[in-house]
């Protein structure tokens, strides 16, 4: 029973809570910009859309982690990675059962909003670019994780795409201040991210890890 409860609590930290919180909080963004004009705000869309970005970064999480499993033929983590030993332990379809869990799940979500009437033709082409972000940043064969490319897809998923999501979801196209809003928090969290990597860089360069600082 005590070794369950340790890997019931890594499938836990795959998740990286604190880009729930991120998602949260961006999110609020598109929200508040409609609040901020004196639009009507419907807070059952609200709920949903805020679910539909946590599903979102939580499948692309639990992706990363199913292609990056020791087991995986694809994985390129390195045994002295700390994601390698924590990893080991968990089963590999597990993890793909969560994940397609919460893909379906934001299915669902998605199906909801449109029986709704809520998703208009820019919300629809916002959401699939976030999907395909989220899908295919973790995915062989693109894998832009793998290429240096994955913290951009990220900042661009969390700081631009989901405030319009939020944003979408109440009004019926963008508008430019929310470009205006989120485009300067898009570059400072990529250069959190920066910042976050170099603790890693002597590591990632020593065994090739394609992150963004090393391509840098």
């Amino acid at each position: 029973m005590p070794s369950e409860e340790p890997k019931n609590t890594s499938y836990i930290h795959i998740i990286q809570p604190q880009l729930l919180v991120w998602v949260l909080l961006t999110y609020s963004i598109g929200v508040g910009l409609v609040k901020h004009q004196g639009g009507t705000l419907d807070w059952v869309n609200i709920l949903f859309g805020s679910l539909l970005g946590i599903f979102l970064i939580m499948m692309r999480s639990y992706l990363t982690a199913f292609f990056d499993h020791p087991t995986s033929p694809t994985s390129s983590l390195h045994p002295d990675d700390p994601r390698y030993a924590m990893l080991k332990g968990l089963d590999r379809q597990t993890i793909l059962v969560i994940a397609m869990t919460l893909l379906t799940a934001g299915a669902l979500d998605t199906v909801l909003l449109m029986v709704r009437h809520t998703l208009n033709l820019s919300a629809i082409f916002i959401l699939g670019l976030a999907f395909l972000i989220s899908f295919f940043a973790p995915t062989p064969p693109l894998q832009l994780d793998k290429r240096g490319y994955g913290e951009v897809g990220e900042a661009i998923i969390i700081c631009n795409l989901i405030p319009a999501i939020g944003y979408l979801l109440n009004e019926p196209g963008l508008h430019v201040l929310l470009i205006m809003l989120t485009l300067p928090i898009t570059l400072l969290y990529i250069a959190l991210k920066i910042i976050l990597a170099l603790e890693t860089y002597a590591f990632d360069r020593t065994h090739r890890v394609q992150s963004m600082v090393v391509r840098l």
